[in-house]
This record gives C-alpha cells, sequence and structure tokens, in this order.
C-alpha cells in the first residue's frame, strides 16, 4: 500500500497543485491530509496538529475548521489528563519538587 501525506500547505495554491499532480504521478492508494494551528496560552504558543478526514483535497479544505476544533479539543483532553495525573502523583524523598517539612515552630526549612 502506497500512502501520500500532504502536510503544511498553508492555503497555498501552487503547492495545492503540485500535491495532486504528484498524486496522479504516484498512484498512491491513500491520500493522508494532515493540518496544524496554534493556541496562545500563558506560556506561548501551543502547536496543535490534527488528522483531516478528507477522500479529496476540496473535502480536505471544507473540512479544515472543524478539524481544528476537535484537535484543540483533544489536545485540551490530553492536558487535562496529564494535569491529573501529576496530582495524583505520589511525591517521595528524592523526586524532583520533593522538601522536608520545616521543623516545628522554627520557620527554618532544612535542604
Amino acid at each position: 500500500m502506497k500512502w501520500m501525506i500532504a502536510s503544511d500547505l498553508h492555503g497555498s495554491a501552487y503547492y495545492c497543485r503540485l500535491l495532486l499532480q504528484r498524486w496522479e504521478e504516484e498512484q498512491a492508494d491513500t491520500l493522508l491530509f494532515l493540518g496544524d494551528t496554534q493556541i496562545m496560552t500563558q506560556m506561548g504558543p501551543l502547536p496543535i496538529s490534527f488528522e483531516i478526514k478528507a477522500e479529496t483535497l476540496a473535502e480536505a479544505v471544507a473540512g479544515y475548521g472543524e478539524a481544528a476544533k476537535q484537535g484543540v479539543r483533544d489536545t485540551i483532553e490530553k492536558l487535562q489528563a496529564m494535569r491529573r495525573e501529576a496530582a495524583s502523583q505520589i511525591v517521595t524523598p528524592g523526586m524532583p519538587g520533593f522538601q522536608a517539612p520545616p521543623a516545628a515552630g522554627s520557620g527554618i526549612a532544612m535542604p
């Protein structure tokens, strides 16, 4: 099975034409469309990559918006799962971030 992957076209009609020309030349069995976007966070831009389920370039263009929204939703779900996992982790001596509690009444924390 021969696959062709279309990614990072960014609305370029020139590269879309080249892609379709190459698709016909290569006679690939499957054409996989990938999209990307980014969302701004407090830590800076977060890249989001996603598959666009489509059979043709026109379907991929039409389906980009919904696929991007789903990609953002999937990424947020993954981030929330990672946050839950980190929050439920048991911290033991020797792990990064471990610090012994201060002695009663002294207010001094020993490293």
